[in-house]
């Protein structure tokens, strides 16, 4: 065939090769037969078919693919963004607000109901276990908690995640240095201190040993959920840790 490829190779061989005498002649003065030996090189030939050209080449591009199957399952420095089917959804707030501002925005996700259920589980909660409670000369007599005291109270934990202070009491310092006025005028500190201590999600009594963990906050869970579904719709890419 004319794409043999004809590799000629070259081996050392010897070989007996005699004279026109015998092959052995014998020493007038020694018994041992003395051999003519020549050393010549032979050619030997050896060919390489088509056929097992292929094959090799059959067996690397195999060898090839599954090295390819097993990379595509590990993970790879590059991140390739994967096509995605288009975004129909429409994004943002879900309703419209006349006059927008603070109060306006948080009524949207603590809506009135919720903060009347916090009023009543807190007022139920100090008739169950004021008895139990130490009472000092300090300590005001209970009032019952309004929804308007309840939406102040929730207001200034609020405030406190934003102004932090090594200790509670220093909200109503009156130490200039540290002071701040927003606290006393909005509540008294020891109002506010009875409303903590008085403050509840749910009623215990109606808690079993089924309930689980999350009894007091499930609900409550739920309802914040629903609230901001409602109100306001993610955006097509949302990402964690992406401003």
């Amino acid at each position: 065939m004319k794409d043999d490829i004809l590799c000629e190779l070259y081996a050392d061989t010897y070989f007996d090769a005699s004279d026109d005498r015998d092959n052995e002649i014998l020493d007038s003065d020694s018994d041992v037969p003395t051999t003519s030996v020549h050393k010549q090189l032979l050619p030997c030939y050896i060919v390489f078919s088509n056929e097992s050209e292929k094959s090799t080449e059959e067996e690397e591009s195999s060898e090839l693919e599954s090295s390819d199957d097993k990379t595509s399952d590990m993970w790879c420095r590059t991140d390739e963004k994967p096509s995605n089917e288009p975004f129909l959804g429409s994004t943002g707030l879900s309703i419209v607000i006349d006059n927008p501002g603070p109060v306006e925005f948080v009524s949207l996700a603590i809506g009135g109901d919720l903060v009347q259920l916090l009023t009543e589980q807190s007022n139920l909660y100090h008739s169950q276990n004021a008895q139990n409670w130490k009472v000092s000369p300090k300590t005001l007599k209970w009032p019952n908690i309004t929804p308007d005291k309840m939406r102040k109270f929730l207001g200034l934990l609020i405030l406190m995640g934003q102004v932090r202070k090594e200790n509670i009491r220093d909200y109503w310092s009156t130490d200039p240095t540290i002071s701040i006025p927003f606290f006393p005028h909005t509540m008294s500190r020891n109002h506010f201190a009875s409303i903590w201590q008085a403050w509840n999600f749910s009623d215990n009594s109606q808690q079993t040993q089924d309930s689980g963990q999350l009894f007091k906050m499930w609900h409550k869970y739920e309802y914040l959920v629903q609230k901001f579904r409602s109100v306001y719709s993610p955006k097509h890419d949302p990402m964690l840790g992406v401003p």
